[in-house]
C-alpha cells in the first residue's frame, strides 16, 4: 500500500494569504466609498464605523472582562479613535475627487509617516538607511500628489486630504503602538469604531443626505468589507512579523488600480506610476532594514 503524504499548510503562507485577502477587502471598501461620492464624507465615515461596531458587538457582549481592559490605556485608545475617524473622513473625501489607485497608494504610505512620528514622539532611533527609505517614499508621495498651490477646486484639495488621512492614520498607529501589548487587537478595533461613530454622528445628522437603495447597499458593503479587512489583517499579524506582513498590504494598490480601471476607466499617469514605485520601494526597504536591526 502506498502511503499518501498529508499536505500540511505552512502557517506563514496562510498568514500571508490572510493579508492579501485584507488588501483586497480594503480595496473593495475604497471602491464602494468612491461610488458613494454623492454622499458627504461624514456620512460614509459614520456608517462605516457603525457597521463595524455592530459586527463586533456580539464578541464584546461575550467578553466583558476583555472589554474592560480598555481602562488601562484610555488616552491612547481615544487618540487612536479620533485620529482613525479623521483618517477615514479625509480618505473618503479624497476618494470622491481623485483616482482610486492614487488615493490608495498615498494612504498605504502611512508606515513611512509612522517611522517619522516614532522617531519624533517616541524617541525611536532612525537609522541612515531608514531615513533614506523615508526620503524616497516622500518623493514618491510628492509625485502622486503633484501639489498645486492654487487649490481652486475640490479636486485640487483631494490629494492633500489623502495625505492628511495618511498622517492621521499614522498618528493613530503611533498612539496605540505600545498599548497593543496590553490590549487585544479586536478591542482596539472596537474602540476605534465606537469613537469614530461618535466623532461623525453630529456632522452626519446636520448634513444628512438620504441614500438611495443602491447607496444603502454600498454603505453596507463599505462597512462590511472594512470589518472583513480588519479581521483578516489581524489574523495575518498573528502569524507573521509586521516587517513581513505590512509590505504585503501594498497589494491593495494593485487591487485598487484594477477596480479603478474596470469601473471608472482610471489609469495612473506616468508620474503617479513612478511615485507608486518609489513609495512601495521605500516602504518595503524600510521594513527590511527595520527587521535586520
Amino acid at each position: 500500500m502506498k502511503k499518501t503524504a498529508k499536505r500540511t499548510k505552512n502557517p506563514a503562507t496562510v498568514a500571508a494569504l490572510y493579508m492579501v485577502c485584507a488588501a483586497a477587502a480594503f480595496a473593495v471598501m475604497g471602491a464602494f466609498a468612491k461610488a458613494l461620492h454623492r454622499l458627504p464624507a461624514w456620512e460614509i465615515t459614520f456608517f462605516r464605523a457603525l457597521i463595524n461596531v455592530i459586527a463586533l458587538l456580539p464578541w464584546a457582549i461575550s467578553q466583558p472582562r476583555i472589554v474592560a481592559t480598555w481602562r488601562s490605556e484610555p488616552l491612547a485608545l481615544s487618540v487612536r479613535g479620533v485620529a482613525g475617524g479623521l483618517s477615514a473622513l479625509l480618505y473618503f473625501y479624497a476618494l470622491g475627487h481623485m483616482k482610486l489607485a492614487d488615493a490608495s497608494m498615498i494612504y498605504q504610505s502611512s508606515p513611512i509617516i509612522v517611522i517619522i512620528l516614532s522617531a519624533l514622539l517616541l524617541g525611536e532611533t532612525l537609522s541612515a538607511a531608514s531615513f533614506l527609505c523615508t526620503l524616497v517614499a516622500l518623493i514618491g508621495i510628492g509625485l502622486v500628489i503633484k501639489p498645486d498651490l492654487h487649490f481652486t477646486t475640490q479636486g485640487d484639495l483631494a490629494p492633500l486630504a489623502a495625505l492628511g488621512g495618511t498622517i492621521a492614520a499614522a498618528v493613530a498607529y503611533t498612539a496605540i503602538k505600545h498599548a497593543t501589548r496590553k490590549i487585544p487587537t479586536r478591542l482596539i478595533v472596537l474602540t476605534f469604531a465606537s469613537v469614530a461613530t461618535l466623532f461623525a454622528v453630529i456632522p452626519t445628522i446636520l448634513s444628512f443626505t438620504p441614500p438611495t437603495p443602491v447607496e444603502w447597499l454600498l454603505l453596507l458593503g463599505t462597512g462590511s468589507f472594512a470589518t472583513l479587512g480588519q479581521e483578516t489583517m489581524t489574523k495575518s499579524y498573528a502569524g507573521l512579523p509586521a516587517s513581513v506582513a505590512s509590505p504585503i498590504m501594498l497589494t491593495s494598490v494593485a487591487f485598487s488600480t484594477l477596480l479603478g480601471w474596470a469601473y471608472w476607466g482610471e489609469i495612473p499617469d506616468r508620474l503617479s506610476a513612478l511615485g507608486m514605485l518609489l513609495i512601495a520601494s521605500g516602504v518595503v526597504a524600510a521594513y527590511r532594514f527595520k527587521r535586520a536591526l
